[in-house]
C-alpha cells in the first residue's frame, strides 16, 4: 500500500472514491434532487409567467427555449468539480504534505479526484435531463447532428470548468486561505456561465465582455447549442473557442502547480 491507503499499481480506483462517498450519504442525495426539482420549477414559473406577459420570443428566444435553457442551466451546474479533498482543505489541515509525498504527482491526484465526482454529478445531470424531457421541460435536440456537437461541447465545457476550479484551488498556497476567492468565484462563474440568467437576456455591451472570458465555456455555449440558439454553421467555432480555452487553462494550471510544489505554506496540521 502506499501513502493515503491507495495501491500503485491501480491509481484509476481514485475514480470510484468520490461516487462512493456520495452515495454513502443518501440524505445529501436526496437534499440535492430536492433542491434541483425545486430550482427547476422556479424557473419554470418565472418564464411561463414572463412569456405570458410579453410576446412568443424574448431575448431572441422561445418559452420552450428558456425553460430548456434554465433547466440544463441547474443540471449542468450542479457536475462542477468541487471535490471534497480540496486543495483548501489540505493546506488548512496541513494534509497538503502527503500530495507532495505520495508516489502520485498532486496534479494527477486531484484530477482523479475531480473527474470521478464530475462523472458522478454528469450521471445524475443526465438523469435529471431524461426525466425533464418527459415533463416537457427540456427540448429534444433538432437533430442527432445537433445532439453529437452538444455533447462535444458538455465535455469541452467540463475540462474548462476543471481547469478554472483548480486554477483557484491552487491559488491557497498563495493566499493561503482563497475563502473569498472561491465565494466570488462561485458568483461569477454563475453569473457569466447563464447559470443564474441566460447570457441572451444581457445588454449587447456585457455579452461582448463576457466573450473574452472562459466562463460562458463551461455552461452556456452547450446549452445554446442544445436549444438552436447558436446555429449549426457557428457550432465549429463554438468548439475551437471551448477547446482553445481547456488548453490556455491548462497550460496555466501546470504552470502554477510547478510553482507550488517549490511554495508550501502549512497552516494548521
Amino acid at each position: 500500500m502506499t501513502a493515503g491507503g491507495f495501491r500503485t499499481g491501480s491509481p484509476w480506483r481514485l475514480l470510484r472514491l468520490g461516487p462512493a462517498v456520495e452515495l454513502a450519504d443518501r440524505g445529501r442525495l436526496y437534499a440535492t434532487a430536492f433542491g434541483i426539482t425545486v430550482q427547476i420549477f422556479l424557473y419554470w414559473v418565472l418564464w411561463t409567467t414572463l412569456y405570458g406577459t410579453g410576446s412568443g420570443i424574448q431575448g431572441g428566444m422561445t418559452l420552450e427555449q428558456a425553460v430548456s435553457y434554465s433547466a440544463l442551466g441547474v443540471l449542468i451546474s450542479r457536475t462542477r468539480v468541487l471535490t471534497r479533498d480540496s486543495v483548501y482543505r489540505a493546506v488548512t489541515d496541513g494534509a497538503i504534505v502527503y500530495w507532495f509525498t505520495r508516489p502520485m504527482a498532486p496534479g494527477r491526484y486531484f484530477f482523479l479526484r475531480s473527474a470521478g465526482e464530475a462523472l458522478y454529478g454528469s450521471a445524475l445531470a443526465l438523469v435529471g435531463a431524461v426525466a425533464c424531457g418527459f415533463l416537457g421541460l427540456v427540448t429534444a435536440p433538432s437533430s442527432p447532428a445537433v445532439l453529437v456537437v452538444t455533447l462535444i461541447s458538455l465535455v469541452l465545457g467540463q475540462v474548462v470548468q476543471y481547469y478554472l476550479t483548480l486554477l483557484v484551488e491552487v491559488s491557497c498556497f498563495w493566499f493561503t486561505t482563497n475563502r473569498g476567492l472561491r465565494s466570488l468565484n462561485t458568483f461569477v462563474q454563475d453569473l457569466c456561465s447563464g447559470a443564474i440568467v441566460p447570457i441572451w437576456f444581457f445588454p449587447p455591451w456585457f455579452i461582448g465582455v463576457n466573450q473574452l472570458l472562459p466562463f460562458q465555456a463551461t455552461l452556456n455555449l452547450p446549452v445554446s447549442v442544445h436549444i438552436g440558439r447558436i446555429t449549426p454553421a457557428e457550432t465549429t467555432t463554438i468548439l475551437l473557442v471551448q477547446a482553445g480555452w481547456g488548453v490556455l487553462l491548462a497550460l496555466l494550471s501546470r504552470v502554477l502547480w510547478h510553482a507550488a510544489s517549490r511554495r508550501l505554506v502549512i497552516s494548521g496540521g
